[in-house]
Formats: C-alpha cells, sequence, structure tokens
C-alpha cells in the first residue's frame, strides 16, 4: 500500500474514504441515541443500560464463536487464492458453529436463569428484561455475521450502508423507550432483526446459488477442522476483550453502586464513542493484511502498518487533549448537567483512548498473519491485572487509574507481539524489510 495521491484511486483507498466517513455518520447517529436515552432515562435506569448494553456484547460474540475475525481473514485468504468452493464451504462451516454455540448458549441461559440474572441486568428485577437481553445479543450476533461476511467479501459499500440503515434504525427506535430499558432492547433487536432477514434473503441466497453442500462435504469438515480452533482461541479473546468493559460496570455496581456505575460509565462511553474512528480502518485491515499475506507481500504490510502506528498515536494524543480540557462541555454535550459529577472520572479514562487505539490497529493484522491467538493472550494478561488492581482500588478515581494502567498495559503486549512476530520470523519472509 503506497500512502501517495493514488491512494485515492486504488480499492482500499475508496474502501478507507467510504468507511471513514460512514463511521463519521454512525458515530454522530451514536451520539445521539446515547443523549437520548441518558436524558429520557433516570441515572439508575442508565446504569442498568450500561451494564446491560456491555453485557450483551459479550454474549454476543460467545454466540459468534469467533466468526467475526474468522470469516473475514478465511474468506479474504481463499478468494485472493481463487478457491470458490473453499470461500463457500468456510462460510457453511462458519454458520454451523454459530448455530451451535447460539443453540447450546441459549439452554444454559435457561437453566441457570435465576442465577445470571443479577449478573447480566445489574438488578434482582427481571420482569422480562433477562429475555430481552437474550434477544438483544441475539441481533448483534446475527448482524456481525453479515458485517464479517462483507469484509471477507471486500464488500466494504454493503458493509458500510449496512451499519448506518441498522444505526439509524435504532436511534428511531431510542424515542420510543418510554423511559424503560425494556421497550430499547425490545425494539432495537426487532428493526435489525427485520432488517437482516432482508439481507441474509437479498446476499445469501445469491452468494451460495450453484453450491451443493452434499457436493462439498469434504470442503466443509475442513473447513471445520480448521474453523474450529481458530475461533475457539478468538472466542476466549472476545470474551475478555468485552468483558474488559462489562466486569468494570460489575464491580463499581457491586460496591460503590449504579448511580457511580453510571458516572463511570459515563468516562467509558465518551471514550468508546472515539475508539470507532481507529477501528474502522483495522476493519479493512484484516481482509487487506490476509490478502497481502497470501501473496507473500510482506514489505507491504509492515510499511502499512508503520505508518498507521505513527498517525494512531499523534491522532488519538490530540484527541485527548481536546477533551481534557473541554471534558464538562462534551459531558453535557453527550449526556447533560446531571452527569457533570463524573468529571474526574472521564478526565482519566479519556487517556484510555491512546492505548486502544494503538491495539485496535495492530490486534487485525496480528490475527491476518497469525494462528497463534495473540490478542487473546495480550487480553487475558491486561484483564488479570486490572482485577488485581480493582481488588486494591478503594475509590471510583482509583478504579479508573487501574482500568487506563491496565489498557495501557494491553498496547505494550500489542506492540511487542506485532514486532517480535514479524521480526523473528523475517528471514522466512522473501519480500520482507531487512
Amino acid at each position: 500500500m503506497n500512502f501517495d495521491v493514488n491512494i485515492l484511486k486504488s480499492k482500499i483507498g475508496k474502501d478507507v474514504i467510504l468507511t471513514f466517513f460512514s463511521q463519521l455518520l454512525i458515530l454522530i447517529s451514536l451520539f445521539v441515541t446515547n443523549k437520548v436515552l441518558s436524558s429520557q432515562l433516570s441515572i439508575e435506569s442508565y446504569g442498568v443500560y450500561s451494564i446491560i448494553k456491555k453485557n450483551s456484547a459479550v454474549i454476543s460474540f460467545i454466540m459468534l464463536s469467533g466468526m467475526g475475525i474468522a470469516i473475514p481473514k478465511y474468506l479474504s485468504f481463499y478468494k485472493a487464492k481463487g478457491e470458490e468452493n473453499k470461500t463457500k464451504s468456510t462460510l457453511v462451516s462458519a454458520i454451523l458453529l454459530i448455530l451451535f454455540s447460539t443453540i447450546l448458549l441459549g439452554l444454559l441461559f435457561l437453566i441457570f436463569k435465576n442465577e445470571l440474572t443479577p449478573i447480566i441486568t445489574g438488578t434482582l428485577i427481571d420482569d422480562g428484561l433477562f429475555l430481552s437481553v437474550i434477544f438483544y445479543s441475539f441481533s448483534i450476533c446475527v448482524s456481525s455475521f453479515l458485517y464479517s461476511f462483507y469484509r471477507g467479501e471486500g464488500d466494504f459499500f454493503k458493509y458500510n450502508i449496512s451499519q448506518m440503515i441498522i444505526q439509524i434504525l435504532i436511534l428511531i427506535g431510542s424515542f420510543f423507550n418510554f423511559g424503560q430499558v425494556l421497550y430499547v432492547l425490545n425494539i432495537w433487536s426487532i428493526v435489525t432483526l427485520l432488517y437482516c432477514s432482508y439481507l441474509v434473503y437479498d446476499d445469501m441466497v445469491i452468494y451460495f446459488k450453484g453450491f451443493r453442500i452434499k457436493d462439498n462435504i469434504k470442503l466443509i469438515k475442513s473447513s471445520l477442522k480448521e474453523l474450529l480452533p481458530f475461533g475457539f482461541t478468538r472466542l476466549i479473546g472476545d470474551f475478555v476483550l468485552f468483558s474488559f468493559y462489562a466486569v468494570p460496570l460489575i464491580i463499581t455496581n457491586s460496591r460503590f453502586g449504579i448511580s457511580e456505575t453510571a458516572f463511570f460509565s459515563t468516562g467509558i462511553m465518551i471514550s468508546n464513542m472515539i475508539t470507532p474512528f481507529f477501528a474502522f480502518l483495522g476493519m479493512i485491515l484484516l481482509p487487506y493484511v490476509s490478502e497481502r499475506f497470501a501473496l507473500n507481500q510482506h514489505r507491504q504490510i509492515q510499511k502499512s502498518v508503520n505508518i498507521l502506528m505513527f498517525v494512531y498515536i499523534l491522532l488519538s494524543v490530540f484527541i485527548g487533549f481536546i477533551v481534557y480540557f473541554n471534558v464538562e462541555f462534551f459531558i453535557e454535550l453527550f449526556f447533560n448537567k446531571k452527569y457533570l459529577e463524573s468529571t474526574g472520572i472521564v478526565k482519566i479514562l479519556i487517556w484510555s483512548v491512546l492505548p486502544q487505539a494503538i491495539y485496535l490497529l495492530l490486534r487485525n493484522p496480528l490475527d491476518a498473519v497469525s494462528n497463534f491467538p495473540f490478542n487473546t493472550v495480550n487480553l487475558t494478561i491486561s484483564f488479570i491485572v486490572m482485577v488485581i488492581l480493582f481488588n486494591y482500588s478503594n475509590s471510583m478515581i482509583n478504579i479508573s487509574y487501574s482500568f487506563l494502567i491496565s489498557n495501557i498495559i494491553l498496547s505494550l503486549l500489542s506492540i511487542i507481539s506485532w514486532y517480535t512476530f514479524y521480526y523473528k520470523h523475517k528471514n522466512k519472509y522473501p519480500n520482507t524489510i531487512n
């Protein structure tokens, strides 16, 4: 990938531009959605919503079984090699694994409903909220599967358009919350699944046209053997990643109460509103790096990552300073005045944008070039450190610093993993930078 004016005319250049502007619109939609909910829900209800939002992400990625990473990696890899039947067999195998995980998880939730309700919803009162969380998690799983499919196919137009439409539907649904989290989740789930059903009919049927499963049983079995270990290790990573944000809310809720949890969530939410700017390019990098890796074009991979690393660091530091010195303005903009008590927390957590940006940049190339679960190992180590630090934190400020430190450790481990992997193996690659 050459970083000159010609990149704007290349496919990856067009994909980057399209994804940037679409993610910008999605980000604005998220801002408005959050503003609506934080204004119309009570602080306690918003705290419950924050816990459920994070836990739903964890549940959805368990349902997805790591296929959110595996699908774009292997589809783009085999597509670059011209193995059409292998790409379709891979997708069939991924669907089977997702269905198995979803059914198994659903049964476990039904069996242990009473034990899991206070953990997942943050409240002892159910009133249908638990089932709504599962329903919402499934809708996230289905939409994430489709996003991964579009990434693997290199169809970033549909990838971005589908995300924007779903987010707009969610924004519209947010106005019909009636002051209750239950209504929010159910409306979001219904509109998401209805639109995803249309996409499945419109794209999946065409994609599999002429492909006969019974004639490709061996390829499907081979794909299952390939996807299962890769997906399992990434599933653990996904679980830890989203627990990275869900567990702090669960801990703060149990130790400091739902109101303090809402204030802590404010800091996390503001940083999470910024990080999609850094995550979007990683979505493109995974299939891009996977294709280049299949073609042994390692020089382009290294050069791209090095330049992007420099840009990410500068941009995240710049954004951090802007928010830090205007923190009250941003709290009132994204939330309202009743959340100004979280100012001290936000000033600490905003600096987590820098380590998160580095992690978000490197996680996709790492998964593209190696079957070893670097990200899972790094996330697990950082998560363990965070939990240990939380145990010794006796205030919300200390909790915030602990969260920041664990993110810094995650970014450092990601940097070490990336450069260690490439420079350790550079002699194996004929096209690697010396």
